[in-house]
């Protein structure tokens, strides 16, 4: 990135790096496997085919403790009809019609596939979990210094003149650091993809190039903990451990205490992608150089 910031040095007014956005979403690991639930309905003395009706119960329990907070605030519960819709778009038309700068803007609620338990006879696989549809509720809020809540990384680089991405949709960057190989899919309104991960750079509001890597599949990525520490446990080893540590690289988590390492590797891919743009000098349009080899010939 170095390079970049030093060939434009005279149109680049400053830098900033960090989330773009954060989303949160908690599990109950006790209950997130079929081993743990059945030990907690031993405990709690419940038999398997009583386990629809104190399932049901307890999902209401929590429903109510959810929603209570928007109600208590006065600020909408709205049901989507289908899971397509972008949530995110609706939360933010909510947040500018009612004028909301801070706190919860609405509640979002939507029947969505998911992983649960569906207790069945099924001799030939005996598994409980099974893929089925279950009712979503998604919590908007508005900080007043962080804005819309919902990770990205991106660098912010403001420019002191005018900045022009074709139409935000050129000038997109290459994969972000996997540890395997893939193959890399370009499509115009997502810059390039890794599987579900991207990185693109587009202008914002005209002066501000903007970087921007965005991780969905943790999956493809590797972090440094604890040998013996499963993808469930939530202590990771430090970023940087020593040599007294016995840990190896593993597959990336979702959560919360491998963030730091997600942090490393977004950053990282918008660094070297600037870096990479930084020997691009020639400011003429592709379409001027391209159209001579566009000819028809006989």
């Amino acid at each position: 990135m170095e390079s970049f910031l030093q060939r434009h040095e005279s149109s680049v007014t400053g830098r900033v790096d960090g989330f773009d956005r954060i989303r949160f979403r908690g599990t109950v690991r006790l209950l997130a496997n079929t081993g743990s639930l059945a030990a907690v309905l031993s405990y709690l003395g419940i038999l398997l085919k009583e386990f629809k009706e104190y399932a049901m119960g307890l999902t209401e329990q929590l429903k109510t403790a959810s929603l209570q907070m928007a109600l208590s605030a006065g600020r909408p519960v709205q049901y989507l009809n289908s899971s397509s819709i972008r949530k995110e778009d609706v939360a933010r038309e909510i947040a500018r019609r009612d004028n909301i700068q801070s706190g919860l803007i609405c509640v979002l609620t939507a029947v969505e596939p998911c992983s649960s338990f569906h207790v069945r006879r099924d001799r030939a696989t005996k598994k409980l979990p099974s893929w089925r549809k279950c009712l979503h509720l998604y919590h908007y809020f508005m900080h007043p210094n962080l804005g819309f809540m919902h990770a990205r990384v991106q660098s912010w680089l403001p420019f002191n003149v005018p900045v022009c991405i074709n139409g935000r949709d050129a000038q997109r960057g290459a994969g972000a650091g996997a540890s395997q190989q893939w193959a890399v899919v370009s499509k115009a309104s997502d810059g390039h993809r890794v599987n579900a991960n991207s990185i693109k750079m587009y202008d914002k509001q005209g002066s501000v190039l903007r970087v921007e890597t965005t991780i969905n599949n943790t999956r493809d990525f590797k972090v440094f903990r604890a040998a013996g520490e499963k993808d469930g446990a939530a202590q990771a080893v430090p970023a940087n451990p020593g040599v007294d540590l016995k840990g190896k690289w593993q597959r990336m988590r979702k959560g919360v205490a491998d963030m730091h390492r997600r942090a490393q590797v977004c950053q990282s891919a918008n660094t070297r992608y600037l870096q990479a743009m930084a020997v691009v000098g020639n400011t003429t349009p592709l379409k001027t150089l391209t159209e001579p080899l566009c000819q028809c010939v006989a």
